[in-house]
Order: C-alpha cells, then sequence, then structure tokens
C-alpha cells in the first residue's frame, strides 16, 4: 500500500514496482491484485474536488462484483483474524484488525 503511494508517471507499472501481479476484473477495466485475498470492482459514481487547491479529491464509487478467498471466509461472513486486514488511518498511520470490540445495537 505504501509503495504504490509514490509519484509514479502513467508510464510506470505500479504492480511491478510493488511486487504484486494483476489479474483482469470482471466487471470493470481495473485489474485486481492477485495476491490480495479480498477484491472490490467499483465503477465511479461521483468525484467530489475538496477544494484543497485541486488536488484532493473523493471518490465515490458502486459496487459491482466483489471477490474473497475462501481461506478467509466463516460460512458467509469474513473471519478478521484471518484475513489480517490493515487500514490507513491518517498521514503514516495504519491501523490492524486485531484490536477489535463489539458494540450491541440497542434493542
Amino acid at each position: 500500500m505504501s509503495v504504490t503511494s509514490g509519484s509514479f508517471s502513467a508510464a510506470d507499472d505500479e504492480f511491478a514496482i510493488a511486487g504484486l501481479s494483476a489479474v483482469p476484473g470482471q466487471k470493470v477495466k481495473a485489474p485486481l491484485v492477485a495476491e490480495s485475498p479480498a477484491n472490490i470492482e467499483c465503477r465511479v459514481a461521483q468525484i467530489l474536488d475538496l477544494g484543497l487547491d485541486g488536488r484532493t479529491h473523493l471518490v465515490i464509487g458502486d459496487v459491482v462484483a466483489i471477490h474473497v478467498d475462501e481461506r478467509v471466509l466463516e460460512g458467509t461472513r469474513v473471519d478478521h483474524d484471518a484475513l489480517k486486514a490493515v487500514g490507513r488511518m491518517a498521514g503514516s498511520t495504519y491501523v490492524r484488525t486485531g484490536d477489535r470490540f463489539d458494540v450491541l445495537r440497542p434493542t
């Protein structure tokens, strides 16, 4: 994730730079990451300019396909321990899903 956040030209292959393999999407032209246990294919629904010098945008997409490796599933639900997801917070800060807790909905 960090490797591909560099400033590359359109001619640079970010998959090769990151040592990852590209596989064709089933519904969209953008390739999927073969090594990822989960991929989501989306079509752009809207792009919002957040007004920060024209360089920061929020892209809203419609999900058209979801691909999940069976090894990270418990029945029809994702096994978060098996997935070992990493998320980006802000700046250079990331988070792992190893520290989770439930908040029950009121009845």
